[in-house]
């Protein structure tokens, strides 16, 4: 009887995340339209202002862009960003995980020879993992610590698919990032709300990171799963199909 009604708790939570997601990326698409207009109209005004005021003008502009990119991460975050579809290489993604190591934390990747490229948008996998690490250095706040991301690959069937944290995939074979920290570890009540937007056990939530990691991995039909105690550091893999899959 508790596993039928934690099931249909489950079930009604995930119904009001995917109503919750319909609604804000319908209203992040639309916000996003109306700085791109504000955008194109402030770069015309540029050459047409007295210089004294050009200067609050590329401020103005400045906000813009950055609200801009506020709006789409809100769009991939709700799952409604676009992708390009190419092969990835695995490694393309590692060589470009350094500007996301934050703090003394020193960050190694380990590689297995056999690992198949993924499809997808390099770039968004590059921010998904990318936020995943980031929140690993996090995790040691402020002091020196080791985060490893593993990359292997892995065939799921539809049970073990099940089992994952987060879950959007199909069965096949997938290229998996594994990023472990031996940081402070999460307890059951954290890890449920770790991909939740602006969430944070360490300060003020202060940006999308995990969600929009969440957000990429859906967009491409993969799955994350989350293992972690406190105490006992975290590990968190993200599955992408790999190419010999789609």
């Amino acid at each position: 009887m508790r596993a039928a009604l934690k099931a249909e708790r489950v079930r009604e939570a995930a119904s009001r995340l995917e109503s919750l997601n319909v609604v804000s990326g319908a209203v992040a698409h639309d916000f996003n339209n109306l700085l791109q207009a504000i955008i194109g109209q402030l770069e015309f005004l540029r050459d047409d202002v007295p210089e004294h005021a050009r200067e609050r003008l590329v401020d103005a502009e400045r906000a813009a862009w950055k609200s801009a990119r506020l709006a789409s991460e809100m769009l991939i975050a709700s799952g409604h960003g676009s992708y390009a579809q190419s092969p990835v290489a695995p490694a393309e993604i590692a060589t470009a995980l350094g500007p996301f190591a934050a703090g003394p934390a020193r960050v190694s990747v380990e590689a297995h020879e056999e690992v198949p490229p993924l499809v997808g948008d390099r770039s968004q996998v590059r921010e998904a993992v990318g936020a995943v690490v980031a929140n690993a250095c996090e995790a040691y706040a402020g002091a020196a610590g080791k985060v490893t991301v593993r990359i292997g690959c892995r065939t799921l069937c539809g049970g073990e698919l099940e089992r994952l944290t987060h879950s959007a995939a199909a069965p096949g074979e997938f290229v998996v990032f594994a990023v472990e920290d031996g940081g402070e570890g999460m307890a059951e009540p954290t890890m449920a709300r770790a991909f939740d937007p602006f969430f944070s056990t360490r300060f003020a939530g202060r940006g999308l990171g995990l969600a929009v990691a969440l957000g990429v991995v859906r967009g491409h039909r993969g799955a994350i799963d989350v293992r972690s105690a406190p105490g006992r550091g975290t590990v968190v893999q993200l599955f992408f199909p790999a190419a010999t899959a789609v």
